[in-house]
C-alpha cells in the first residue's frame, strides 16, 4: 500500500513509521457483492473492490497500523490537512525517489525513471507509483 499523501506531503506516523492514514466512521451503512454463500453459510465477498457506503459521520483519522489518532471529530479530515499545512511531524516532505530505484527503471514496466520523477508521480507507461516505502 503506498502511503497517504495530503498537500504535497506525505503521512509519517510518528508512533511507528507507517505512512497509511484511515478514516474511522460511525453510524455507516456499507454494502458489498456478494461472490457466493457456501452451503456451510461461508460467505465470500467479490475482490473487485464493489462497495457502496452512505451515512455516516467521521469520527477520527488514525494510523492504519498502530491506530495513533491524528485528529478527531466530524472536521478530521480538514483538520489533518491543517496540521499538515502547520508542519506537525507527523507529515514529510516528498523524497528524491531515484535513490531507491537504484536501476533507474520502473521495476513493473523497466521504463527509464525521469530526472523529473518525484515521489507519488505515476509512471507514464503502466502507471506506478513512485514512492520511498519504508514500510
Amino acid at each position: 500500500m503506498r502511503p497517504t499523501q495530503i498537500g504535497d506531503k506525505f503521512f509519517h506516523c510518528i508512533s511507528c513509521g507507517y505512512e497509511v492514514l484511515e478514516e474511522v466512521m460511525y453510524d455507516v451503512v456499507l454494502t458489498s457483492t456478494l461472490e457466493a454463500i457456501g452451503a456451510d453459510l461461508t460467505v465470500e465477498y467479490s475482490n473487485t473492490g464493489d462497495y457502496d457506503f452512505s451515512d455516516g459521520e467521521v469520527e477520527r483519522v488514525q494510523c492504519a497500523k498502530c491506530g495513533n489518532v491524528i485528529a478527531e471529530g466530524v472536521d478530521a479530515v480538514e483538520t489533518t490537512h491543517t496540521m499538515m499545512l502547520d508542519g506537525d511531524p507527523n507529515f514529510r516532505e516528498p523524497q528524491n525517489i531515484r535513490e531507491y530505484y537504484p536501476n533507474l527503471v520502473c521495476p513493473t514496466c523497466e521504463s527509464p525513471i525521469s530526472e523529473e520523477v518525484e515521489e507519488g508521480d505515476e509512471c507514464p507507461a503502466c502507471g506506478h507509483v513512485f514512492w520511498a516505502n519504508k514500510t
